[in-house]
């Protein structure tokens, strides 16, 4: 038997105890929680209260049992609650034992201090057993003032804007038109992430800091403990490092990061199912610890860039957890999504349809003295489709981005601020890239006002005021430039596709 676990439930929060001895007033009802876990199967598991029988339950060799017993003490005494399992190999597991003291209820005399200290330790037990990973020897959680959880909080975010996928942020939001030049984002991050919870892990530190509290914590304040502690479970066990590095394209973080708050959800959902806290079983959205209200006054594209893993994720990390439990997210991590097509669907994912590598020449020689190469990425099917929402409806951007198979980008920028942004898609089939040479012509028409002019190499091509977008197909391929002279966009298609 592999794991198995015997807590209480006492009213509000739980205790799996370390040392298992626990006391108890008399006459409080509590919950007997009870976990057993065995790759083989469960076949039964055993509950007794000073070695007389108080449960059995007679399982179809179910990987995960948990359940809960209502129990309430009504005389003082000294109680040895036992939980015994065997798995469908006819084995027996040892025994989780608590022992309870019960004594004439008298609360005048408990102690102050940490209230919380014994709560987060058990519902820490109650996550990694849930969970099936093991939480690190010595934890380092930190009691703090909220001042010093919002400067912890602001730092980080700084450290977010400064690398990783929100480095170049505000080049990449100026030329897809998701910004103004002048949007702050390192500001908006600081706010959107900075409300204050009562618990917030650091992947930066290995810390958990926590909100000093007078009063034991609400059940939404623990679902929202157990949900850092899922974070803490990821970076110990598989490492969260590279959601911050450069090394991730744009699109190949933003999946990252799905499979990462996507887990943390269906965990969560899970822990409220097995009964541990007395709320329904959907996951407020309180417990992810943005602040929605900054959100809404957000330009659409930068507030959903931030929220896409926490929107999209538990659909992917669901449909792993119910093809093959928690061993399908544990592959996950070992074999990481590596596009957001993946984590829009995730067949494609469990079909290892990874996506194409695109490559674009360098451009530096064509363009000339003066440009040079800003930064290169993948946008990615679900970028792509939030660029093309601006302009298109919702019917149009998702025939448009069907069949996605893999692009590149690149913006160069000059000492006058000028930018050239390229765009390469390769798509999975021909009739999938002319799909989106159809519709595309609506995002510049309605930009700038302008009809499309056709052009002697084969594209299309739309005039702002000091700007053109133009589009190009060639089979499976389809090509976006946009620049400030129409002579460096022919040199650039004439780079790229030199039969145009």
């Amino acid at each position: 038997m592999s794991r198995k676990r015997c807590c209480l439930n006492r009213q509000k929060w739980q205790f799996c105890p370390r040392p298992t001895a626990v006391s108890l007033p008399q006459g409080e009802p509590v919950n007997i929680v009870m976990v057993a876990t065995d790759p083989k199967g469960v076949a039964s598991v055993n509950l007794a209260i000073n070695e007389e029988p108080f449960d059995t339950y007679l399982l179809e060799n179910e990987t995960l049992f948990t359940a809960v017993a209502p129990w309430q003490p009504t005389e003082p005494n000294e109680y040895v609650i036992e939980l015994t399992a065997v798995n469908s190999e006819g084995i027996s597991s040892r025994t989780a034992t608590i022992t309870v003291t019960v004594a004439l209820a008298d609360t005048a005399n408990r102690s102050v201090g940490d209230v919380n200290a014994e709560l987060r330790q058990d519902i820490g037990e109650l996550v990694s057993d849930l969970r099936q990973l093991p939480l690190p020897d010595r934890m380092m959680e930190l009691l703090v003032f909220d001042g010093l959880l919002r400067e912890a909080q602001a730092v980080d975010a700084q450290a977010l804007v400064d690398s990783g996928p929100w480095a170049n942020a505000g080049l990449i939001g100026q030329v897809f038109d998701f910004a103004p030049a002048d949007f702050a984002y390192a500001d908006f991050l600081a706010v959107a992430r900075g409300a204050v919870t009562p618990a917030f892990y650091r992947p930066l530190t290995g810390d958990m800091l926590l909100l000093e509290q007078t009063e034991a914590l609400p059940a939404l304040a623990q679902l929202g403990y157990a949900r850092q502690l899922i974070y803490q479970l990821q970076d110990h066990n598989f490492g969260l490092d590279s959601l911050s590095t450069n090394e991730l394209t744009l699109d190949a973080a933003l999946a990252l990061a799905a499979l990462s708050e996507g887990e943390a959800t269906v965990v969560q959902e899970n822990f409220l199912t097995a009964g541990y806290l007395p709320l329904a079983t959907a996951v407020i959205p309180e417990t992810f610890g943005l602040d929605t209200a900054v959100l809404a006054d957000t330009p659409a594209p930068i507030a959903n860039w931030l929220t896409f893993p926490y929107d999209v994720g538990d659909d992917f990390a669901r449909t792993l957890y119910e093809d093959g439990g928690y061993a399908a997210l544990d592959a996950a991590w070992a074999n990481p999504p590596q596009s957001t097509e993946q984590i829009l669907h995730p067949e494609t994912y469990l079909a290892e349809q990874g996506p194409a590598l695109v490559t674009l020449p360098d451009l530096q020689p064509v363009l000339g003295p003066g440009w040079a190469l800003a930064t290169e990425n993948v946008l990615g099917e679900w970028m792509l489709g939030q660029y093309l929402s601006q302009q298109l409806n919702e019917t149009q951007v998702e025939t448009a981005v069907t069949g996605w198979g893999g692009d590149r980008f690149v913006i160069y920028t000059n000492a006058a601020a000028d930018t050239v942004l390229v765009l390469k898609t390769v798509w999975d089939t021909a009739a999938d890239s002319t799909e989106f040479a159809a519709l595309y012509p609506n995002y510049p028409t309605r930009l700038f006002g302008s009809s499309g002019e056709l052009q002697a190499n084969g594209g299309e091509c739309w005039q702002g005021e000091n700007e053109r977008i133009c589009l190009y197909q060639s089979e499976q391929e389809t090509l976006i430039v946009r620049g400030p002279e129409p002579e460096l966009i022919l040199d650039v298609v004439a780079a790229i596709f030199p039969t145009q």
